[in-house]
């Protein structure tokens, strides 16, 4: 008796491995308080330009004693030039930036499309797609998205939680009864292949498949 009690207690205590929950979108938002950064965010408001008048350019300098008014008036001529060439200026910096912000993003989306195409080892163009849905439909990942110079950790565990439930999506599983198919249809092909040879040699039977579909490729009408 107190060798079965022995027994029993050296016998290992299996105990079970709970796998950890994988983390959300909202896990990362919460973690990195996106919410409270996106309601404390205050868009820049460009000011409206108001357009100056415009006065037609004199035929010649206007003396500033003998004719007041139109030496008034090319004075206001020549501020009409000056403020607009600084508005073209203006307009080329704008440009200028506007280039510079979009090739930023340009960068930073193919930053992000090469992580998650490195994760779920798929071409980049349905990682590129897979991200741009995400941003549209998910507003979770849209404020993390547009959060992301201010929080960068959180758009990199952003792209984490999307590549690990899109890997559901983009695994490939082998499905045993096609494997089987395939076997047999290897196998049906060797035999017909033997059958066909006029001395009746059984060597195909004992190629290797890489071996035989060499063969095979040289040897069908």
């Amino acid at each position: 008796m107190n060798e079965e009690n022995a027994q029993q207690s050296d016998a290992p205590v299996e105990t079970e491995v709970k796998e950890a929950p994988q983390p959300t979108l909202a896990d990362v938002a919460k973690k990195y308080n996106v919410e409270e950064e996106v309601k404390n965010f205050q868009p820049q408001v460009q000011p409206q330009v108001q357009q100056p008048p415009q006065y037609a350019q004199p035929s010649a300098v206007p003396d500033p004693v003998s004719d007041l008014e139109g030496w008034n008036k090319y004075q206001a001529y020549q501020n009409t030039v000056i403020g607009g060439t600084l508005r073209e200026l203006a307009n080329s910096v704008t440009e200028i930036r506007k280039n510079a912000e979009l090739e930023k993003l340009n960068t930073e989306v193919n930053k992000a499309v090469a992580k998650v195409t490195d994760k779920l080892k798929i071409d980049s163009i349905y990682a590129e797609i897979l991200l741009e849905k995400k941003y549209r439909d998910d507003r979770i990942f849209k404020r993390i998205w547009d959060n992301r110079n201010v929080n960068p950790n959180a758009l990199n565990e952003a792209l984490d939680v999307i590549a690990s439930e899109a890997g559901k999506v983009f695994q490939v599983r082998s499905d045993p009864q096609l494997m089987e198919n395939q076997r047999a249809a290897k196998a049906s092909q060797k035999a017909m292949s033997t059958t066909q040879q006029k001395s009746g040699s059984s060597e195909p039977l004992n190629m290797s498949d890489t071996e035989f579909d060499r063969w095979w490729a040289t040897n069908r009408r």
